[in-house]
């Protein structure tokens, strides 16, 4: 073997193993880095893979000691190839398109390759692919020229795919990245077109330089730490920022990884820091296997520090075999949180006996308001009823043996006026429960009743009502209603009145009550139930009432409305 001889095979090796070398790391970092979902990174990571197994069958094939070992060597070398012109095209369809090649295509992308390889396989049997083959030169046929159209065809197809991205990527770029891609991609096929085409070997012939051989694999591994360049520092590949034992280690959720015997084999970062001191660590793993077995599955809570953590542990499947993934849970904030709605749960539960027992004291004081207002309405309509009998009985008493066409209708008015009493009585468990509106004139034709009664006692009484037209709510009906009821009682009871007026006045926003009668008054005014009933009712709608007996008795009650609708 002369020495240039040995000088080529020695250089081919070394620089063809340090590119291995590069292109496994560069392969290596892609894999960690790259997203699996991202068909680009999956492409790219088959052609890194293919190129680097072609700088190995190009070693092999160049220590192979004979030519049957040399054959096989080449058949591997040219099915990377192959492999490598399809997994371009993919590559570039996807880094433009984000997605795989149509399913109509693909047949025709991956048959080409296949078919480029059957003639590289049967070549002992037609010589069209390679004359001969030896170290020093090999000499090749049509099928070789074919091969190689079909092979630049499939990059020219994948490199106007990256232009689509590249068009997009490099719109806001400068142009030192532009030229990094640009010659990244188009240098190896530059230089393996001058290799083919035999240029190469005249340069190299006229440098003087005694070591000549096939640089594009070589060139790709440059071409490829060029890449990797550009994509991480200007986020042309859609790549994980960090490889994922980074991403682990700086995770904020404490990490341990045992194998199945629950030895230790990693922590991260956050897990280290729990723990003051190394001794600490060793402690609370030392009885982590016994709780663990214990807990179950759901784990279990314990305290490090001053903190709060629940533990729990998982089986993975690894490529070295099962192993046991322990994550603790900081929970101290939920504790506190938890501990918070529990003073407030003790909090609520103590307010609700205080409502309870307020509630106890509404009802109670609630069925001394019903016995009030009972005694109340019981009051006015008894109170007139009976008096207005009574007087009535006196009339039928007075002129029933003299005058009959006197008496015996005060009679029958009496009797009425103890029927309108009774009635009256039964309807105040429904006079709680009002509802509806009334008009002006049905309680002028209420208090008109009264009046006529009131005037078969010799009472002159008469009415003055304003506001006919308007709605009352039923609350100032009926208050409206049993205080003139309480008036005429008053007047026929107390008064020894022979007139009495009574004027009603219903406007939008109050209804005022008025009454003047001409008896003897009350001296001094002391406010017996009757009085105070009156009082009541006008506080109860937030008016107000007055009484003064200087010459005979005066009422004057006020109160405001809550709506203003009128009889349309």
């Amino acid at each position: 073997m002369s020495p240039t001889l040995q000088l080529e095979i020695a250089a081919i090796c070394i620089i063809h193993i340090i590119a291995i070398v590069l292109s496994v790391v560069c392969l290596a970092v892609f894999t960690m880095k790259s997203r699996r979902d991202d068909p680009s990174a999956n492409a790219f990571l088959i052609l890194q893979g293919a190129m680097t197994l072609w700088m190995v069958f190009k070693i092999l094939k160049t220590v192979s000691p004979d030519v049957t070992l040399r054959w096989v060597f080449i058949l591997g070398y040219y099915a990377c190839t192959c492999v490598v012109e399809a997994a371009f095209i993919e590559f570039g369809h996807a880094y433009a398109r984000g997605t795989r090649l149509p399913r109509k295509i693909r047949p025709l992308v991956y048959g080409l390759p296949v078919l480029q390889f059957s003639w590289i396989l049967t070549n002992p049997l037609h010589f069209l692919f390679y004359g001969h083959y030896d170290f020093y030169g090999d000499s090749f046929g049509p099928l070789f020229y074919a091969h190689m159209l079909i092979e630049y065809t499939y990059f020219g197809v994948g490199l106007f795919y990256c232009r689509l991205r590249f068009k997009k990527e490099f719109s806001t770029r400068n142009r030192a990245v532009t030229w990094i891609v640009s010659t990244a991609i188009l240098v190896p096929l530059f230089l393996n077109l001058l290799y083919i085409t035999k240029v190469l070997h005249t340069l190299t012939f006229m440098a003087r330089i005694p070591v000549i051989f096939d640089i594009t694999p070589i060139v790709f591994t440059w071409s490829t730490l060029l890449f990797m360049y550009a994509t991480f520092n200007h986020d042309l590949f859609s790549l994980t920022p960090l490889m994922r034992h980074e991403i682990t280690h700086h995770l904020n959720l404490p990490i341990a990884l045992f194998n199945r015997r629950f030895r230790l084999g990693y922590t991260n970062g956050a897990f280290q820091s729990l723990f003051a001191s190394g001794r600490a660590m060793d402690d609370f793993l030392a009885t982590l296997p016994d709780q663990l077995e214990k807990s179950g599955e759901s784990g279990f809570e314990t305290r490090i520090g001053d903190a709060s953590f629940v533990v729990s542990c998982r089986k993975i499947r690894t490529v070295t075999g099962g192993q046991l993934l322990v994550t603790l849970r900081n929970v101290t904030q939920y504790k506190a949180i938890q501990a918070d709605i529990m003073a407030g749960q003790e909090k609520i539960e103590e307010k609700n006996k205080r409502v309870n027992e307020t509630i106890r004291q509404l009802k109670e004081l609630s069925k001394g308001s019903a016995r009030k207002f009972v005694a109340r309405e019981l009051h006015d309509i008894i109170g007139h009823s009976l008096v207005a009998a009574i007087k009535l009985l006196e009339v039928a008493r007075i002129y029933g043996p003299h005058d009959t066409t006197r008496g015996l209708p005060s009679l029958t008015h009496a009797v009425n006026a103890l029927d309108t009493g009774l009635s009256g009585i039964k309807a105040v468990p429904e006079s709680r429960e009002e509802s509806g509106r009334v008009t002006g004139e049905e309680l002028k034709k209420e208090i008109d009743e009264l009046i006529e009664q009131a005037r078969h006692t010799g009472l002159d009484a008469s009415l003055n009502l304003q506001g006919m037209i308007y709605l009352l709510e039923p609350a100032l009906y009926t208050t409206l209603h049993r205080t003139c009821t309480e008036i005429i009682t008053n007047c026929l009871k107390h008064a020894d009145a022979t007139r009495l007026f009574l004027s009603v006045k219903i406007r939008e926003t109050h209804a005022h009550l008025m009454a003047v009668d001409n008896g003897k008054g009350a001296h001094p005014l002391i406010p017996g139930s009757g009085l105070l009933g009156m009082e009541e009712r006008a506080r109860a709608l937030g008016g107000e009432a007055h009484f003064s007996s200087e010459d005979g008795f005066m009422t004057r009650i006020t109160i405001p409305r809550q709506g203003d609708l009128s009889v349309s």
